[in-house]
């Protein structure tokens, strides 16, 4: 387990397969380790394409809502 902690600080970004492949153990094997440590998986920070989408056709009808209240 010594093994696993020295790898999460030396190679923060990786996930949980390229760590599982490393160690040659399943992705569950490896999420239960870093579990037990009370470790969080690493967070998305981007949004996907149908987010983004999303996010950017409510701005849309915001701007439109917005020109129509202060005419």
């Amino acid at each position: 387990m010594e093994e696993l902690e020295k790898d999460i600080k030396e190679n923060p970004e990786a996930k949980l397969k390229q760590r599982a492949e490393k160690f040659r153990v399943s992705t569950t094997a490896i999420w239960t380790a870093l579990k037990k440590r009370k470790i969080t998986r690493k967070k998305r920070t981007s949004l996907s394409r149908k987010e983004e989408k999303r996010k950017n056709k409510g701005l849309e009808s915001l701007e439109r809502i917005n020109k129509n209240i202060w005419k």
